[in-house]
């Protein structure tokens, strides 16, 4: 019987050894798992804060406001739209300013004409004639948008009809090219991107290149301005969407990663900033409750109490009410 207990002791002391073990390597790796586990985590989190800064910058851009609600947000992405700037003419910054401020000066004397269509009066009684109910800060906003959109019709007018009226003496100079001018031609399109391969170069892309050369030219000497184009938002912004975050998606944006559907806490307010008053402000937030909900909850106490004391927020911060600090993050 003694032998027996021996036995049992000795299994059950092992047994405690084994545990023990374990208790100790836990607690020496444990806080590792959690911040390599936290670090992945704050990366995809981050990734989605940037894009909703994209989208925000964007709302405010066009409403002077930042917008909380993350139906509104959706909405202005799949359905409204924004104004794009399409450089037309010389590449000169300061050549296009001086033509756009000319040609947009005479077209708006044009327009003050009270019989013309355009004319503000006109666009306003048009706009009321078709949404009689519609309150007057409404329809000052349709006005200016309608009024901005006649404007840069006007202006692709004009630049096209300086295209119409010398394409046929460019493509006539064009069918003359020596084989010399062409090869130079190629070149520049090389240097332009050395990785291109010369064989993949055809005549279309030499001739578009010869005739965009010259209508930049003639440009230089006639016409060149910035055209705001309107654009779809989701088309306006997804290129740079994607840049930022790969897996961008306007479902998931709002929504803090790995918290089962948790959304961002955001805010939007307009505050006296540097004695500016009305300024609009936004914040967005990630709770490391939320971000990190799963995770051991120990180290996840821990990790709120240092940043406690430190007078920290416990989680990813973008932007800020009481602080602003032009939409940063505090990750940086």
């Amino acid at each position: 019987m003694n032998k027996i207990l021996k036995i049992v002791l000795e299994v059950l002391l092992a047994v405690a050894c084994v545990f023990a073990i374990y208790a100790i390597y836990n607690s020496m790796t444990a806080p590792i798992k959690f911040r390599n586990e936290k670090e992945a985590r704050e990366q995809v989190a981050i990734k989605r804060l940037q894009s909703l800064k994209i989208l925000e910058e964007s709302y405010k851009e066009k409403y002077h406001r930042f917008q909380a609600d993350p139906d509104s947000v959706k909405m202005f992405f799949n359905e409204d739209f924004l104004y794009v700037e399409t450089r037309f003419g010389t590449m000169d910054d300061s050549l296009t300013s001086v033509i756009t401020t000319r040609e947009r000066t005479a077209i708006e004397k044009d327009f003050a004409r009270p019989n013309h269509p355009c004319n503000k009066n006109n666009l306003r009684k048009e706009i009321m004639k078709d949404n009689p109910k519609m309150q007057k800060s409404a329809a000052d906003f349709l006005l200016l948008q309608r009024y901005e959109d006649e404007i840069n019709i006007e202006l692709e007018k004009r630049y096209e009809a300086v295209v119409a009226k010398n394409m046929p003496a460019i493509e006539k100079e064009f069918e003359a090219a020596s084989p010399a001018v062409l090869e130079k031609i190629r070149k520049e399109i090389i240097g332009d991107d050395p990785e291109m391969d010369p064989a993949t170069i055809d005549d279309a892309q030499i001739k578009e290149r010869f005739v965009n050369d010259k209508l930049s030219k003639i440009a230089d000497t006639h016409i060149a301005f910035v055209i705001k184009k309107e654009t779809p938002v989701k088309d306006a912004l997804m290129e740079k969407l994607l840049a930022e975050d790969p897996n961008f998606d306007i479902d998931s944006v709002m929504v803090i990663p790995f918290s089962g559907g948790e959304l961002v806490k955001m805010r939007a307010e307009k505050v006296t900033v540097s004695s500016v008053p009305d300024t609009p402000v936004f914040e967005a937030k990630v709770p490391y409750k939320s971000l990190l909900k799963d995770l051991d909850q120990q180290e996840l106490a821990n990790l709120l109490d240092e940043r406690a004391n430190l007078n920290k927020y416990g989680g990813l911060m973008l932007g800020g009410i009481e602080n602003p600090n032009n939409n940063e993050g505090n990750w940086k």
